[in-house]
């Protein structure tokens, strides 16, 4: 998996307007195989989430831009599935609206500001999860990786 991500990604690096088009293609191409396996924590969906993860660490951009159409997938009932939308969210969170905020006008900032305050609001939800897993990764996202950031910036 890691060595398949590795060179999507620096496919995906290569231009702006790959990174756009690839990667889109690749999310429903991941949602596809998603929507498969829903109920079944097989092999398969554990590699397609390790890949999201992977994804979203390396090229937090690709998964922003398409989030919209991966969080309704907190209603199925994989856990493995809405742990991995919780570690995407808290990289998006670190990666892109926490870091490198400096270099933006004000409007951006406010926006990020907002986007930021929901997806934490998002996170918060996830406590009240049906699997006990999924609450002890939500309260582990919310705490120990990012919980400064959010008070810091």
């Amino acid at each position: 998996i890691k060595n398949l991500a590795d060179f999507i990604i620096s496919t995906l690096n290569r231009s702006v307007t790959s990174l756009n088009t690839l990667g889109q293609k690749i999310i429903h191409e991941v949602l596809d195989t998603i929507s498969k396996e829903n109920n079944v924590d097989s092999q398969g969906l554990k590699n397609v989430t390790n890949f999201l993860i992977y994804l979203s660490e390396k090229v937090p951009k690709v998964i922003f831009s398409n989030l919209s159409s991966l969080v309704g997938f907190y209603d199925l009932d994989s856990y493995l599935v809405r742990n991995t939308l919780t570690e995407m969210l808290t990289n998006i969170i670190i990666n892109i609206l926490t870091n490198n905020t400096d270099e933006l006008d004000q409007d951006t900032k406010a926006n990020y500001y907002k986007t930021k305050t929901g997806f934490i609001n998002m996170l918060f939800e996830r406590i009240y999860d049906k699997s006990p897993f999924c609450r002890k990764n939500s309260l582990q996202s919310l705490v120990s990786r990012f919980f400064i950031f959010y008070f810091v910036s």
